[in-house]
């Protein structure tokens, strides 16, 4: 409707060019059009995009009744078209969806959470915190667990001075209770119920007498369901049993707290060796840590292997235990064992490839 009235506004004004009517036709055409398509992809779209960008609940108030009132007003022709239109497209053999879903996955959620990070909506920490509870349902109990052979067990005729000792020698107060194996787990006992116990008595007194059923979870479920059970249950730990039955380790409240918040430490935690970073961008860090959870420092170790955790990888590499001075090569730099607990990979180190840090100095 505009492009024909301008052209007639526009062929006068022409006319002063000694134009050839035709052209004069031809030109008034192409201006219309090209005024009325600005005027409506400025005035029908971006300022009202704009708008609604800048104040969207000011501009949600003001066209939300005339919204309501052509919806009311012209519903029955919406219902109409609606069904036609899904008649239609059932006719060639497709099921019509009435709108696309508008709920978002958790990998779309953590690019949100990043994106938003990356341009400063969000602060670092709670980037994190909101990227560690999305991943959380990607997690098991398996790796989160104690594994079995750095577990502190008490054997169920140990009495409760033992107990109490293995308190103060460890820092904990709950202890797995055993009926000969660390397979047979029959139960858990606090230092608390030990202490309640007279000091003559404690000697007399086996750990059986006052140990409280031990909660028993698949490596297999899911984190999410591991923190419902505990806190339904009124627990602190439960005891992870692997595909066999055996015990593979134990899984406590406190770790998985720890996967959101990051290590807890109170003050009778014994001081534990963490991350730390060293000369020429050198990392280093426990051979008990996750594949998973070095991609926060930027190390991307293999994590598709039948391990649960870098040492595993390393010995999965080596075809052989590993020695102090082993060294893998990985995308980004090299692992190195830097130290042995007997048979177990106690401290690694990570040094980036040279063009890793001659590009991070450059940056700098």
């Amino acid at each position: 409707m505009a492009e024909p009235a301008l052209s007639k506004i526009l062929e006068p004004a022409l006319s002063p060019l000694g134009l050839a009517i035709e052209i004069q036709k031809v030109l008034g055409v192409i201006l219309g059009m090209t005024i009325a398509t600005t005027f409506a992809f400025l005035i029908g779209e971006l300022v009202p995009k704009n708008m609604a960008l800048s104040s969207p609940l000011k501009v949600l108030n003001f066209v939300v009744r005339f919204q309501v009132a052509f919806t009311w007003t012209f519903g029955f022709l919406i219902r109409f078209f609606n069904l036609t239109g899904n008649r239609v497209v059932r006719w060639f053999g497709v099921e019509p969806k009435e709108e696309l879903s508008s709920t978002r996955s958790a990998e779309e959620l953590l690019f949100l959470v990043r994106r938003s990070a990356s341009l400063g909506a969000l602060d670092a920490g709670t980037a994190t915190l909101l990227t560690k509870t999305l991943a959380l349902s990607q997690l098991v109990a398996a790796d989160v667990m104690t594994p079995r052979p750095r577990m502190h067990t008490l054997d169920k005729d140990d009495s409760l001075a033992k107990l109490i000792e293995a308190s103060i020698k460890t820092g904990h107060s709950r202890f797995p209770i055993s009926d000969g194996t660390s397979d047979d787990i029959i139960g858990v006992a606090h230092l608390k119920q030990a202490a309640a116990v007279p000091r003559e008595k404690r000697e007399e007194v086996p750990v059986s007498a006052i140990m409280l059923e031990a909660l028993r979870v698949p490596e297999t479920m899911r984190l999410e369901t591991l923190m419902v059970d505990l806190r339904a249950k009124g627990l602190q730990l439960a005891i992870v049993v692997d595909e066999y039955g055996g015990t593979a380790g134990l899984a406590t409240l406190e770790d998985l707290v720890e996967e959101l918040v990051g290590e807890l430490v109170d003050e009778h935690d014994r001081a534990k060796a963490g991350v730390t970073r060293g000369a020429n961008s050198s990392i280093l860090f426990p051979g008990m840590i996750r594949p998973d959870e070095l991609l926060e420092m930027a190390i991307k170790v293999p994590d598709d292997g039948a391990y649960e955790t870098v040492a595993g990888y390393l010995m999965s590499e080596l075809g052989r235990i590993p020695n102090v001075g082993d060294e893998i090569q990985i995308d980004g730099g090299t692992l190195r064992v830097e130290r042995m607990d007997g048979r177990r990979v106690d401290r690694v180190r990570f040094t980036p490839a040279e063009s890793d840090q001659s590009g991070g100095e450059s940056n700098e």
